[in-house]
């Protein structure tokens, strides 16, 4: 069973061979519906196309992925290569696993260095600064109100459920980067180092 295919822009190169496409999820919360960004990176090594973050593209948004690149068969049920181990190489040549140690549910980021350094991050780091067309009103509202519209940001719902230690970002931020990439918002870029560890100090001090 596929998920229900809703609207995303376009697929856009953020640097060489690294491109992001902003679209939307819809889930419920606290039994309340809600629809968000959903964020895909997708980064090309060779002719190759690793993706992080799916969503599903529309048609279009499919022809214009297979013009950048080639990606596993469609086909099912998917058979998995390899497991993605912490300090072990990723997918990708340039890519490193961090994982977070303090917690029981998986949950990692993946480092690419190339570029000044990128994060691609899941739930745990988020970039959302507002409202964006993929929102409703009411969604926009409780995100508001949840914490969720901050620069450089640590997932609120995502703390809260799984209570991180401060030692994982601590690990994080050793790693020489200067962008974000998150599932849930836009680019972070140039400055990202920075503004994660204003929010790491921000929220573990309190």
């Amino acid at each position: 069973n596929f998920p229900e295919q809703l609207p995303h822009g376009d697929i856009q190169e953020i640097f060489p061979d690294v491109f992001f496409v902003k679209g939307q999820s819809k889930y419920e919360a606290n039994g309340n519906k809600v629809q968000i960004t959903r964020s895909m990176t997708i980064v090309r090594e060779n002719e190759f196309l690793t993706i992080v973050n799916t969503i599903r593209l529309s048609e279009d948004g499919l022809r214009s992925l297979d013009h950048l690149g080639k990606g596993t068969k469609r086909d099912r049920p998917e058979k998995f290569q390899a497991t993605l181990v912490a300090g072990n190489e990723g997918p990708i040549g340039d890519a490193t696993v961090v994982a977070f140690d303090s917690i029981q549910v998986p949950e990692a980021v993946l480092y690419l260095r190339r570029s000044g350094g990128i994060l691609i991050s899941c739930d745990s780091l988020q970039n959302m600064t507002g409202p964006d067309e993929f929102f409703d009103a009411p969604s926009a509202e409780i995100m508001r109100n949840g914490g969720f519209f901050r620069t450089g940001n640590i997932g609120p719902a995502w703390r809260a459920r799984v209570q991180p230690d401060i030692g994982d970002f601590e690990k994080i931020l050793e790693l020489d980067f200067k962008h974000l990439l998150p599932s849930h918002g836009e680019p972070l870029l140039n400055n990202a180092h920075t503004i994660v560890r204003q929010t790491v100090d921000a929220v573990f001090s309190g």
